[in-house]
Parts: structure tokens; sequence; C-alpha cells
């Protein structure tokens, strides 16, 4: 629980980002940040951690917050460039 308690800043940002690009009406967004953080960061550095630290669960927790950082940077990047192609300029009704 200790390592998994940093999930909870950065999963605030990407679950708002996700809200955000679903009434934008670009919730392709939300799925895409989601399943890259699965599989590229949740699922193999859980299992590679609980494989090297085999004594202590606080490497393995360590995998959802990395993966809610990768979120909330594709987020972040997203935002900025749809937003200077313009795409938030109208509002959506």
């Amino acid at each position: 629980m200790h390592s998994y308690i940093f999930d909870a800043i950065f999963a605030g940002i990407h679950i708002c980002f996700s809200g955000f690009f679903a009434a934008y009406g670009k919730s392709s967004i939300g799925f895409a940040h989601n399943v890259l953080a699965v599989a590229l960061i949740r699922v193999p550095g859980a299992w590679l951690l609980s494989n090297a630290y085999s004594d202590t669960l606080f490497p393995m927790g360590i995998a959802s917050p990395c993966g809610s950082i990768l979120s909330a940077v594709i987020c972040v990047v997203a935002f900025t460039m749809l937003n200077r192609r313009g795409a938030f300029d109208k509002p959506m009704a």
C-alpha cells in the first residue's frame, strides 16, 4: 500500500483528462493511454519486480504509479498538441 498511494496523485490527473477528451469526442485518447500504460508499464513492471523482489510487495506496487505517470504524460502531450491545433476552441454542447 505504501507504494500504491502515489498512484492516487497521478491517476487523478489522467482520469480528469480522460473525461475532458471524452467530452470533446476524443475518447480514443483515453483508451490509448490506458492500454499503453497497462501493456507497457503496469503488467510487465509488476511481473518483473515481483520476480526480482519476491520478499516484499513494495517494488511491485511501484508499477501502478509508474503506469499512471505514463498516462498523465500522454494526456498532457495530447492536450498540448490538440490545443495548438485549435481542437478545443469551439465549446461542446
